[in-house]
């Protein structure tokens, strides 16, 4: 079992046990501004994690993954109190348009400003290196990747039976139901059916907004991925050793993206340390990294505050 490491005193501990160079999966990037929450995750607790391996071997180096959310969207209805029967009503991050029109779409707008804010914030320091990783690069580029793409249009099935054994407090329906679908290239909106064609490994859909049917291999289509099925894609993919997460995440959701792996990849096993970190209470701004790391060792509860 992966084991778990609690706030500043337990990422101490992980770091007396590593031997090579950490693999940090932090997560999905807001399409929004980053919060000090946000930044916990992202920024303080690496650099805190690399300060740590500094002293001891300074031949061990951390890595982030960072997760840009090109094919998660929030336009979306929920039909029933799960997150797996949805509506889908618009398009994905990277067909939205950017809030202030100054880049292509939503999610370049805020990638952008979120390498402003780490670079304002680093202030020249280099504490890890980063990895930004895309749902669009990562189906031509990652085999696994594509087969949870693959998978999740084939047996919708058994991803629906494994989220009702996990998540079996909440009644999650047949229809409608979501876990991947194309997105359409005339209106870039998700409504439609897609439908796979094993013999050929092609994907076909048909948009119920604008009526255009188009047709191609997997790896060429532009899709729409329920977040559980797209972190666990990424995880699978990119195989870090550690994973930050906040108290009191779904754990449930971490359980089904584990299993998910399962389903997809046979045979598929692999250790993940967790690092639980707090929630963080804070409306202030205007601090240098090594100050948030210095108010970051006194964080030893679930919940911690910057005054």
């Amino acid at each position: 079992m992966s084991s778990q490491y609690l706030y500043a005193p337990g990422l101490k501990e992980l770091a007396l046990g590593l031997e090579e160079s950490p693999v940090i999966y932090s997560g999905v990037l807001p399409m929004a501004k980053m919060a000090m929450g946000d930044w916990a995750k992202f920024l303080i607790f690496p650099s805190m994690l690399s300060a740590e391996l500094a002293e001891r071997d300074d031949s061990l180096r951390v890595k982030c993954i960072f997760v840009i959310p090109d094919w998660m969207t929030d336009e979306y209805e929920l039909t029933e109190a799960n997150s797996f029967n949805i509506k889908l009503e618009g398009r994905t991050y990277n067909n939205q348009p950017d809030p202030e029109a100054c880049h292509n779409n939503r999610v370049e707008h805020w990638v952008e400003i979120f390498k402003e804010d780490l670079d304002n914030l680093l202030d020249g320091a280099n504490p890890f290196d980063i990895e930004l990783l895309s749902a669009a690069a990562l189906i031509k580029e990652n085999s696994q990747f594509k087969s949870f793409i693959r998978f999740a249009l084939k047996k919708p099935d058994e991803l629906i039976e494994l989220a009702r054994t996990i998540f079996h407090e909440q009644e999650i329906l047949v229809d409608p139901i979501g876990f991947v679908g194309a997105s359409c290239r005339q209106c870039f909106k998700l409504d439609g059916i897609s439908t796979y064609i094993d013999e050929w490994d092609r994907v076909q859909f048909e948009c119920a907004s604008c009526g255009h049917k188009q047709e191609a291999d997997i790896i060429e289509q532009n899709y729409w991925i329920h977040e559980y099925l797209f972190e666990a894609a990424v995880i699978c993919a990119s195989e870090p050793t550690i994973k930050i997460i906040r108290a009191g995440e779904n754990e449930k959701k971490y359980e089904y993206m584990d299993k998910i792996s399962n389903l997809v990849i046979s045979g598929y096993s692999r250790e993940i340390s967790t690092l639980i970190i707090p929630n963080i209470d804070s409306e202030r701004g205007g601090y240098r990294l090594n100050e948030l790391i210095d108010l970051a060792k006194d964080w030893e509860k679930p919940e911690a505050e910057i005054a």
